[in-house]
Parts: C-alpha cells; structure tokens; sequence
C-alpha cells in the first residue's frame, strides 16, 4: 500500500513522511513563514503544512480567539508565494483547507494532497468538496470515536477517493504522553485498510518517535523556528533542532526495524562460532561404547549440534578419539 505525493512515496516500506505543521504559527507574517519553511527544510522534513481560512468562516466574531486567527490569515498571492519557496527549498507544500473557498485557492495553486483537521471529521460537505478533487487526503481524527472515523472514510470513498490516510490524533494542546495512546495507529491500519500515521501535539519527540517504530507512515509536528514567539501553539511546536533530531532518531528507528527474519539471517555466519558442539571430554579409545560421561557440549560447532547428541550415545567409537576432538560420524 503506497501513495505518491509528488515525488515521494509514502507507504509502510518508506522513509517516514514528516510534516512540520507551520499551521498559522507565522502569525499572518508572510516573511515569519518564509523562515519557517526554509527551517524546516534545514531540519530535513518532507514537507510544510499551512492553514487556510477566513477567520469569520471558522469561528464566532464574539469568540476570545477571533482576532488571533484573523490575524493569521494569509492572502491567495501569499499562498501561491509560499507553495513555490517551499518547493525551491525541495519540500511539499500543502494546507488545511477550512471551508469551500479555501479548497479552491489551494486547488489553483495546485497542491498535491490535502489535509483535514480533526475538527471538520464530520463537516461532510467540506470532505466531499475535498474528495472531488481527486488528490490524496490526510484525515486527522482527533476528538473521533470510530463510527465517525467511519462515516467519514465513508464520504470520501463514496467520491471516488481511495487514496486517505488516517492520523491518529490527540486534540489536546498540549497533549500529555500519557494520553497519546498511540496503539491506535496500528489499530486505525488493521480496521480500514489504509496507511496511518500520527498528528503530535505533545511537548518533545518521544511520542513521535515512538509512532514510527509502531508504523506510521506519516508523522505531523506542529513548527516555529522561536519557540517564544506570540501565539498558541509555539510552546509546543518543535523547533529546528528538535525537528532534525526528531527526523534523524525516525531514520534510524526505521531501520532497526528491518525485515521479518526467516531462512536468511544477518547473524547466520556466527552460528558455527557461538553454537555448541559435539566433543570428546576424555580420552575415547577404538571400539568403545560412547556414554554421556565420555562428551562435553561446548563451542564452537563442528559437524554435529547437541541436538544430535542422541545419536552418538551407544555408537562404538571407530577410531581412536581424542580429548577435546570433535565427535563426527566419521570417528563413530
């Protein structure tokens, strides 16, 4: 099961695709996201996440929290911008489209993939709107119990979209590690048939760390390159370093994961060297029957394993054997 953004492939097999989640973290200063991605290319992510909207269609004028997004609402010039630096610095670029307009901003720019906030999991207008497009979808499913998981795979499938991946997610900000409960990925996987991954909303790497040895194919941390910078969210944003680190720490996880042993072991070669063999403990003249007191099991293996060790009790020794000399069927 794989899916292709651009020229990357996501899938169980791959490098895991790591989003650095600018969200509105800029502030609605187009230079301030301009920093953070070229950040994130610096720490190696995979691609940058922004957050389109219009305040007054998200949420309530008389809301506490309405001028914060007002102001970090960014203009289509603005996006179109920023999809083409995030490019240069080789990163995808994609969004949060909040409403009908936003998709058709971000569709004009010609994003490859879309990502839809826990929030709007049962917004199903918004998902089918999304779905027509045919790009492949990110599906956070924070707050979601798993007949709504459901009934939103189910409106994006009914559009003709196979191509979604689900994110576990915990919509506390911050989360707590205790909370993350990340078994889910895996479980999210099993129940639809689909890649899943992770949105992190804790404070620090452990948690996304711990996702990809559990098999996400993607990870999404939220970013800033000034952790105290105004805002709600930059506390618990990774920030450069911690991001590369991050990156660097799921690279090499991935690999001590390898593949499932069988026949063909990269340790094969030191089974002679570390196994047990078959060995005289004394002194076993010609034509003596061998009995247990006469053999020891020590390393290293010759031509007979302790698991043979039944046939050589009761055989008649065909020729002298020396102490310490491998028993062998040629000396029996």
């Amino acid at each position: 099961m794989q899916i292709k953004i651009n020229d990357k492939i996501i899938g169980q097999n791959t490098p895991v695709y790591v989003v650095a989640e600018i969200g509105f973290n800029h502030g609605g200063d187009k230079q301030l996201a301009v920093q953070m991605i070229e950040g994130a290319a610096q720490a190696g992510a995979s691609a940058v996440k922004f957050q389109t909207f219009k305040a007054n269609k998200l949420v309530l004028e008389k809301e506490d929290h309405f001028k914060i997004i007002q102001k970090a609402e960014l203009f289509f010039d603005d996006y179109k911008e920023l999809s083409e630096i995030a490019r240069l610095n080789g990163l995808d670029f994609f969004s949060t489209p909040f409403d009908i307009e936003s998709v058709d901003i971000l569709e004009d720019i010609g994003v490859a993939v879309y990502k839809i906030a826990s929030m709007d999991i049962t917004n199903f207008h918004l998902l089918s709107y999304i779905a027509k497009t045919k790009k492949p979808v990110i599906l956070s499913t924070g707050m979601a119990v798993l007949s709504e998981i459901a009934e939103a795979v189910d409106v994006l499938k009914n559009e003709g979209l196979s191509e979604i991946i689900l994110l576990h997610c915990i919509s506390n900000y911050p989360a707590s590690i205790e909370d993350t409960n990340l078994i889910n990925i895996s479980y999210l996987r099993n129940t639809f048939s689909l890649l899943t991954g992770y949105s992190d909303h804790t404070i620090g790497n452990i948690a996304p760390l711990t996702a990809g040895i559990l098999g996400a194919s993607v990870i999404e941390k939220h970013f800033t390159i000034d952790k105290n910078l105004p805002g709600p969210d930059h506390q618990m944003s990774s920030d450069i370093d911690e991001l590369k680190q991050l990156i660097n720490d799921l690279n090499q996880a991935k690999k001590c994961l390898g593949d499932t042993i069988n026949s063909s072991r990269p340790d094969i070669e030191n089974a002679k060297a570390f196994r047990r063999g078959i060995y005289a403990s004394q002194f076993i003249p010609k034509g003596t029957t061998i009995n247990k007191n006469m053999i020891k099991l020590v390393r290293p293996e010759k031509d007979l394993s302790p698991k043979q060790l039944d046939i050589i009790i009761n055989r008649l020794a065909t020729k002298d054997i020396n102490k310490e000399e491998a028993i062998c069927f040629e000396n029996i």
